[in-house]
């Protein structure tokens, strides 16, 4: 008998992690003479304040080689991460620094996401002393877009603060983390899974792929106060991109096929 139409319906409980991909945005104010200023962004990071491990769960319906996916994931961020240091100049021409303070910081919020997934099977690896077919894997091409609803949070939080006195002149450092209070966003995912079948049932599937967000969620920030007035202020923020490695462990609740002899 040959197969012509098949389709599995699956309940796909996942868990996995991120790595975020932030932007940064150059300083808005005056350096002075009076400090000189190492800032350095992070586009790839995990954030450690937040929820590092992913959970969620997928209904998939699978027809022959494509699939569609919807359910809920949640424990997702949006987060950036920053490091700055700062020091005072012992004369006007800047040849020597004392009173050196560096410090890093991360901020984000959470994002509770309601995912559309499509994916096509590309190739099967069939193992060849496998006579029956019954372990093999399968390589998918996936993509889809998130919505993406963010829980609301103080929208300006002070994080923490250094200040240091030189020459008479004091420079403070604030860190501050801020919520730009949008409800909702969506995002864009585009990459690869692999499902890994034994005795011929899909056991796990290992997706890893890169997703792009589209709004400005949150922002990791500096602001700078030299002689406690506002100087500049140095910036990375947040969209809600990153890359994904899940892994989804497929439950089959039905299973229907048409046979033609």
């Amino acid at each position: 008998m040959r197969i012509s139409y098949a389709q599995q319906i699956y309940i796909n409980p996942l868990l996995g992690i991120k790595a975020d991909i932030g932007n940064s945005t150059a300083p808005n104010g005056i350096y002075g003479d009076v400090v000189m200023f190492d800032y350095k962004y992070y586009p790839l990071s995990f954030n450690k304040r937040l929820s590092p491990l992913l959970l969620g769960v997928l209904i998939e319906v699978k027809q022959n080689k494509n699939s569609f996916s919807t359910g809920i994931i949640y424990g997702d961020n949006a987060n950036s991460e920053l490091s700055i240091g700062f020091k005072t100049r012992e004369n006007l021409m800047g040849k020597t620094y004392t009173g050196y303070v560096k410090n890093r910081q991360n901020a984000g919020v959470n994002v509770l996401k309601i995912p559309l997934f499509y994916k096509h099977t590309l190739y099967r690896f069939n193992n060849k002393e496998d006579k029956e077919n019954l372990n093999k894997s399968c390589i998918n091409f996936t993509t889809g877009f998130n919505i993406m609803y963010i829980r609301p949070n103080t929208p300006i939080n002070p994080i923490s603060s250094q200040s240091i006195s030189e020459n008479g002149d004091t420079i403070e450092l604030m860190a501050v983390e801020i919520n730009l209070n949008k409800k909702w966003s969506a995002s864009f995912n585009l990459g690869f899974d692999v499902d890994v079948y034994i005795k011929n049932k899909r056991r796990v599937t290992l997706s890893l792929y890169y997703e792009q967000g589209t709004r400005k969620l949150s922002l990791s920030q500096y602001d700078v106060w030299i002689n406690n007035k506002y100087n500049t202020s140095f910036s990375s923020f947040s969209r809600g991109s990153a890359i994904q490695l899940k892994l989804l462990f497929p439950i089959k609740i039905y299973d229907k096929a048409e046979h033609i002899k």
